[in-house]
This record gives structure tokens, sequence and C-alpha cells, in this order.
């Protein structure tokens, strides 16, 4: 049997077959869709009528916008009116007509639940002229960026409520640190001006005043709490410190002061995170029960290391408290690689300092809380 290629027909005076274009058509990889000028749906590539969930025998002849409706369950819909303005100016100008990312719900066919499914296209109207200049087609080339558009979507969403957190966090910080320590200052000085008042009518005035402030500073506190925790699911270790010296103070008789240096929240591993606040606890504990302070400041710092102080300006750590409350604060540093020092003076105060390296993935051994 003797076979010809298109070079042989060529030599030999032989027709070339022409090329089955329908097939060609059909088979691209890419969504096209070709319409007559009264926007009747004339051809479809395989690709189309997968990304669409339609079939050719049931499309093939009918009105672009009667196979592809608006979704009615979505008063917004703009895809129909958007897509007609487009094809409208492709038939009046004769020049392609590149659109916008529109949001065009696709239905669905009745055996996959009918309904309508979201979809968002990128598509392009262009004109297919005949020699003397008319219009006889346009193709509608479409790119489902559905997957995508949801992608950016989801990161938007996620750097505002990243925004949102942040300035929760910077009001929560400056409630705490300004606004907090300012009324305690004032609290203390009407204390002191209550001691030195004559008159019973001013020292109830001074007292009231005083009831006021303390009730004010309760109110700011759980507004504080709402506002650290904001809509996260897990609060992060700023909010978790700022809540166990909060507990502190109800303990100690006043509140501890509380600062935090560098990425706190996104620097710190769990595991660390959760003995750092044990470590704080029993510190401030200690503190409450032993020391007879009337000042303590805790701070946080984050870096390559995380470290926790927690200083006042109570009586001292005796030798009883050396051998017990301090042993398991100092396994916790030791168990993360870190360490624990104590500076202590009788009557003049205790600093504690325990840093250890802020990331961790080993489980530890479960310890004393």
């Amino acid at each position: 049997m003797v076979t010809w290629d298109d070079d042989d027909l060529v030599a030999n005076g032989l027709p070339v077959p022409e090329p089955d274009f329908r097939a060609l058509f059909e088979a691209a990889p890419g969504c096209f869709l070709v319409l007559d000028p009264e926007l009747r749906i004339v051809a479809v590539s395989d690709a189309y009528l997968s990304a669409t969930m339609t079939e050719r025998a049931a499309i093939l002849g009918r009105d672009l916008f009667e196979v592809f409706p608006d979704n009615p369950a979505d008063p917004s819909a703009s895809g129909v009116a958007n897509l007609s303005a487009s094809l409208t100016r492709v038939v009046r100008d004769r020049a392609a007509d590149t659109m916008a990312v529109q949001h065009y719900d696709i239905r669905r066919p009745a055996e996959q639940g009918g309904g309508f499914e979201m979809r968002y296209w990128s598509p392009v109207n262009s004109p297919v002229l005949d020699p003397s200049g008319e219009l006889i087609y346009i193709i509608h080339r479409v790119e489902d960026v559905t997957d995508r558009v949801r992608a950016e979507e989801e990161l938007e969403t996620v750097r505002v409520e990243q925004e949102i957190l942040a300035e929760r966090d910077r009001i929560a910080r400056d409630l705490h640190d300004l606004v907090i320590q300012r009324l305690f200052v004032n609290g203390m000085s009407l204390q002191s001006a209550l001691n030195l008042a004559r008159s019973p009518e001013l020292a109830r005035r001074i007292a009231d005043v005083i009831d006021d402030l303390d009730a004010t500073v309760i109110e700011i506190r759980s507004a504080i709490f709402a506002l650290g925790r904001g809509s996260r699911h897990d609060a992060g270790l700023r909010a978790r410190l700022l809540e166990v010296t909060e507990k502190a103070a109800e303990a100690l008789g006043f509140q501890p002061r509380t600062h935090f240096e560098g990425p706190i929240d996104a620097t710190v591993s769990e595991i660390v995170a959760e003995h750092l606040l044990a470590v704080a606890r029993e510190a401030l504990s200690n503190v409450a029960r032993h020391a007879g302070a009337s000042r303590v400041e805790v701070a946080a710092r984050a870096g390559a290391d995380v470290v926790l102080e927690v200083t006042d300006n109570g009586r001292g750590i005796g030798d009883a408290m050396r051998a017990s409350g301090l042993a398991n604060m100092a396994d916790r540093a030791t168990a993360l690689g870190g360490t624990f020092v104590v500076t202590s003076r009788d009557g003049i105060g205790t600093r504690l300092e325990w840093r250890v390296p802020s990331q961790t993935s080993e489980p530890l051994p479960e310890m004393p809380s």
C-alpha cells in the first residue's frame, strides 16, 4: 500500500485535503464560543463545554443569554448586562473588547443538583469579518479564574483581619499602658488627699471619686480583654500575659505594670508561650504571698530569645522561698535550653529574669502548673 504526504501530493499535481477546522476548533485547549451577529451560538470548544457544564447539542443555535442567564438568586448579578454591553461594542466598532474579570454564575445540570455555581471569568470578545468588512461572527473567549479570585479574596480577608487585630492590640496597649496607669496614679493622689481631708463631707466626696476611678479601671480592663481577644479563636501571648497580670492584681491589691518589646505573638512558639505564662503566674503569686510589695513590673521581650522579667519592690526572697518556689521556674528554663536568674536584696526588692529560645517544637515533660 502506497501512502502520500502533502509534499508528494503537491509534486504530483494532486490536491492537498483541507484540514478539519471544526474538529481542530472543538479540540482547541481553550474556552471558545462562536456567536453570529444575533448572538446565537454557532460553535463551541470542548473546553468551554466542560467549564460551563453544558452539552453541544443542547446549546447550538440558541440565544447566548437564554443558555447563560443571570443567577436569579443574586439580585446584584450583572453578568448579562456587562457581557451584552461588550458584545454591542464589538458589533459597533468591529474591534476586540477585553472585559474586566466578571462574576458570572453558571447553571448546574439537574443531575448535579441544579441551581447556580459561583464562577469568575476573564472574557475577550473578538470580531470575525468577511472580505468586505462586515461582521459575520464573534469569538467569545473566556478563562475561568474562579480559584484565583477566591484566593485573592481570602488573602484580602486575612489582610483586613490582621489590620483590625493590630489596631485592636494598639488600642488595648494604649489603654493599659497609658489610661489605666494614669487613673491609678490619680487614685493614689486622691488617696493621699483623703488622709488630709478635715471635712467629713470632703472626705466622702473624695472617697466617692476614688470608688468611681476603681470602677472605671475595671471597665477598661474588660474592654482591654475584649480588644486583645478580638475575633481570634486563640488569644496571642500578649493578650494571655495581660490576662495573667490582670488576675494577679486581685491578689496583689494593685495592677502590675506590663511592658512588651518585639513581635511577641509572631515569634514565640506555643510550647514556649505556655511555659512563660506558667512562670509569670508563679512569679506573681510569689510576690503576692511573700513580698509585701507595692509595685510590680512585668516585661516580656521577644527576639531569638524570649525574656520574661518580673521586678518588685518588696522585702526580698528568703532561703525558704529560694528552695521551693523558684525551683519550678528554673526547671522550666533548663528544659527549654535557657537560663533563670534571681537578683534579690532584703528590703529592696527582687528581679527575676527567665530567658529561653523563642522557638521549640519538642514536647517537654509535664511540670506542675
